[in-house]
C-alpha cells in the first residue's frame, strides 16, 4: 500500500499555514507506513510487521469472567 499522496499534500498545507499539529498528525502514519513497507520488503517478509488492528464487537465481550468468580 503506498504512501498516500492526498494525505501528504494536506499535511503540506496544513504546514504551511501554520497548522504544525494536524500537519504532524498527518504525516505520522504515512511515514510509519512507508517505514514499515520498506523494511517488510528489504527483509523479504510476507506478513506485514504490524498486524493490522482487529475490528473490536460485542463478541469478547465478557470473555474470561467466569474463571474469576469461582
Amino acid at each position: 500500500m503506498p504512501v498516500d499522496k492526498e494525505k501528504v499534500k494536506k499535511a503540506l498545507d496544513d504546514f504551511q499555514n501554520d497548522d504544525f499539529v494536524s500537519a504532524k498528525e498527518t504525516l505520522k502514519p504515512e511515514i510509519k507506513k512507508a517505514k514499515e513497507e520498506f523494511i517488510q520488503k528489504k527483509l523479504g517478509l510476507k506478513e506485514p510487521i504490524t498486524p493490522e488492528p482487529e475490528a473490536k464487537g460485542d463478541d469478547d465481550k465478557g470473555k474470561g469472567d467466569d474463571d474469576k468468580k469461582e
